[in-house]
């Protein structure tokens, strides 16, 4: 059980740090797909939150059909949490999170990727030029921020939230109704509402 719980935790530092250097550099080169992103997230609070769920679950000497169960419900709850930390930077009545702050870092997020990739050339280069201007231009953030708005990238990314949430919903249909599935079906309720 110890020896099980370093091992994930030992992995989980490691995916961690591969997914934060694999981010600065997609920020550095600013070309990123879909598929980098999750992959990148994944690793991320995707990663956290998967193993944190499967080491609680290896505490208590669960099976591995639960502990395996229990890592999707964290891996999917994490992809859900991180797309909306990412909406929050388009959102102009949020509190907490610094408006515009990714765009400042130069992170390209789900909002913006969708948006850029579908948007007719001329646009993806103007925004790409000013997103890589940002940090010293902060001035550029609110035409992005509303350009990915009516662009539809906040709406995709609410849809791809929903969509995980009905994963993490699921990985839990393998335990029985208790006060505790219940707690962490109102979780993923919680997320879908966060608005800081």
């Amino acid at each position: 059980n110890t020896q099980e719980v370093i091992q994930v935790a030992a992995e989980t530092i490691l995916q961690m740090s591969e997914g934060e250097i694999i981010q600065m550099e997609n920020a550095r080169r600013m070309h990123l797909t879909e598929k980098d992103y999750f992959d990148v997230i994944s690793q991320k609070t995707a990663c956290l939150l998967a193993n944190c769920a499967k080491i609680g679950a290896a505490s208590v000497g669960a099976t591995p059909e639960q502990k395996d169960a229990l890592y999707h419900y964290g891996k999917h709850l994490g992809i859900a949490f991180q797309l909306k930390d990412d909406i929050l930077d388009y959102e102009s009545n949020q509190q907490g999170k610094p408006i515009g702050n990714d765009l400042q870092e130069r992170k390209l997020t789900l909002p913006l990727l969708y948006a850029l990739e579908h948007a007719p050339l001329h646009e993806k280069l103007r925004i790409r030029l000013q997103v890589r201007m940002c940090e010293r231009h902060p001035e550029f953030i609110p035409q992005i921020q509303k350009w990915v708005r009516h662009a539809g990238g906040v709406e995709y990314t609410r849809k791809m939230i929903q969509k995980h949430g009905q994963f993490a919903e699921s990985a839990l249909d393998i335990f029985p109704d208790s006060e505790v599935k219940q707690s962490l079906l109102l979780l993923i309720d919680y997320l879908a509402d966060r608005k800081n």
